[in-house]
């Protein structure tokens, strides 16, 4: 009786056990160092920010807050406060991070349907 439920339970443990790997691209996507609203991979790949550092230009402007507002994040002079003002509609951010969340969230749901119908099929 024991054996058999310790073997119906063993595969589905160790399918969910092999298929973690696979996320991890997913999770490194999604990564922000530095908080500033950029993904380390977009800081490197498209802004050519530092990943490491929310504010790369040292203007007192995150570089996320930046490319927001259409200014340049590796140019300390290309903005003001008032130029960030003027160009960044108030639910821009709010925006930005609401779609960014809602796409971790479902990337999370993804899997956990896959791995319940792992579960449900062995």
């Amino acid at each position: 009786m024991f054996g058999n439920h310790k073997k119906r339970i063993f595969l589905p443990v160790l399918v969910f056990i092999l298929s973690l790997p696979a996320f991890s691209p997913a999770q490194a996507a999604l990564k922000d160092s530095d908080t500033d609203g950029l993904t380390d991979s977009a800081e490197v790949d498209t802004y050519h920010t530092d990943p490491n550092k929310a504010d790369t230009d040292g203007d007192g402007f995150a570089d996320g807050d930046e490319v927001v507002s259409g200014t340049d994040p590796l140019d300390a002079g290309s903005n003001t406060f008032s130029n960030i003002e003027k160009n960044t509609p108030p639910s821009a951010w709010l925006d930005w991070n609401i779609s960014r969340t809602g796409s971790a969230i479902a990337f999370a749901l993804l899997a956990v349907v896959i791995i319940s119908g792992l579960l449900i099929a062995f």
